[in-house]
């Protein structure tokens, strides 16, 4: 059917002619914009104007659902604070623990990578010859971190002259360990073979294997565990204070002030999407605080640092109009937006108006402080530097030079235009796009033609009670439903 129409349709020299004049006409522009943002500061709305937009019903503003919490936060710090752990506890974790203090012998390493990934055999030849030359120039004196820098592929340390940190036994491939651990401080050894490629490496220090002290280990072993007890005392103090709070709910600050580790607080009218105090919007925790009902008391959270909190709601706020006085700010806020916007459109029309006078586009622009700009020819398929591409734009290519097309917005800013050049299409030099263009133009006329038979034989067969269409079905049909 699709074929049947098409085969009907003609599209003439001139239709095609419009086309290519249209796709490849350009036009250039001079323009004067300004942002309204600045002149908002010279703008103050007076009472009758706020009261007027205040009374229109599509402007009230609605102060949404907010709540009272009584949060208890139960603090690691403290915590810490009151946790002590003796020498002697330290002398039996390092003693249960002696493989954490077992240290294999170490070496400070620098290399030269010169990667064979993806190399054939000829090429891997090249590559090893390379590396000799490196590690011949290397052991003679060269600057070995400069060598690396210059030749080194891998890019993880060469910026750093090669340098690799500390290497443990074990923790490189059998070819590379095999040369860095014979090397003694200060040498350089190679050609080293691994499935990287070929390795020149030096070596900067060397540690022999070791078991640190029970003295060297002692801060953190002492660290470990009084964070570790102080962890555990915060949630046992959490689930027992939350247990008290729960039986006796308005008691809460005298529960609270009898332990040490506790802290309590108020907050009043936080809405569903706020923090309150350390607990972070989005937590689980501050999700419950949105689902209890009054005089409920939420589960014991971690809330970050190992401190830990719970809530109680003490009330709830139901979601309601906005006084003036709550919604002034926003009211002011919108009338000074609006107001400068016009502000701005009356500049424009004014500049406008100089302009059809004969005014100088660039004298306007100084004498009335916009911005002076210009595009460089363009066509309806692109964009005008310095405005974008806006619809009021396809305006302009209708306008003769000189002509302007009225005030408009782009983004945060206003917009007048004049056409200040033409560059019409020259056909002779489209010739080549002429059956791309017809073809193009017959598929939208062939498809406009289908849509039109296939509206008017729906029609008949509804009119005829022949068929029914199922609106509902089409609709989940055309959004994508799969229940239809």
């Amino acid at each position: 059917l699709s074929s049947m129409i098409a085969r009907t349709v003609v599209v003439s020299n001139e239709e095609v002619d419009a086309a290519l004049k249209e796709r490849h006409e350009k036009i250039s522009l001079q323009y004067l914009s300004i942002d309204p943002l600045p002149l908002m500061s010279q703008i103050t709305p007076s009472e009758e104007e706020i009261d007027a937009f205040y009374a229109i019903a599509e402007n009230k503003v609605r102060i949404p659902e907010s709540r009272d919490f009584d949060v208890v936060r139960i603090s690691m710090e403290r915590a810490m604070e009151k946790t002590t752990v003796s020498m002697a506890e330290v002398k039996a974790f390092y003693d249960a623990n002696m493989d954490r203090w077992r240290f294999d012998e170490q070496r400070h390493l620098r290399h030269i990578l010169i990667s064979t990934e993806g190399k054939n055999q000829a090429e891997r030849a090249i590559l090893k010859a390379k590396a000799e030359d490196l590690l011949k120039q290397a052991q003679g004196g060269a600057d070995f971190a400069k060598l690396a820098k210059e030749n080194s592929d891998d890019k993880s340390n060469a910026a750093d002259g090669g340098d690799l940190g500390w290497i443990f036994r074990g923790q490189t491939e059998p070819g590379f360990e095999q040369v860095a651990f014979n090397l003694k401080v200060g040498e350089i050894g190679g050609v080293a073979e691994t499935s990287y490629g070929y390795h020149i490496i030096k070596s900067e220090g060397s540690e022999p294997a070791k078991v640190r002290t029970v003295e060297e280990v002692r801060d953190e072993i002492a660290g470990e565990l009084t964070s570790q007890r102080a962890t555990e005392l915060v949630q046992q103090t959490a689930e027992r204070l939350r247990a008290e709070v729960a039986s006796n709910p308005d008691n809460v600050e005298a529960i609270v002030n009898a332990e040490p580790l506790a802290q309590f607080a108020r907050y009043q009218s936080i809405s569903n999407t706020s923090s309150v105090g350390n607990i972070s919007s989005g937590t689980q925790l501050r999700q419950e605080m949105n689902e209890r009902n009054v005089g409920e008391v939420t589960y014991a959270g971690e809330i970050g640092g190992n401190s830990m909190a719970f809530a109680i709601v003490r009330k709830i706020n139901p979601d309601r109009e906005a006084t003036k006085e709550e919604a002034l700010a926003r009211i002011t806020a919108t009338l000074k937006e609006h107001q400068a916007s016009n502000l701005a459109q009356r500049k424009l029309e004014e500049a406008a108006e100089a302009l059809r006078s004969g005014a100088d586009i660039r004298t306007v622009a100084r004498n009335m402080g916009l911005t002076y700009g210009e595009a460089p020819p363009f066509n309806r398929l692109s964009a005008a530097e310095g405005i974008g591409n806006v619809g009021e734009l396809y305006q302009a290519f209708n306008q003769p030079v000189g002509g302007m097309v009225p005030p408009f917005r782009s983004g945060n800013k206003f917009y007048l235009v004049k056409v200040s050049g033409k560059e019409e299409a020259n056909l002779a030099e489209l010739a080549k796009e002429r059956d791309e263009i017809r073809r193009q133009l017959t598929a939208v006329k062939a498809q406009e033609r289908l849509q039109l038979y296939l509206e008017g034989v729906q029609s008949r067969l509804e009119k005829e009670g022949r068929i029914k269409l199922d609106t509902e079905r089409v609709t989940a049909l055309m959004q994508g439903g799969r229940n239809i």
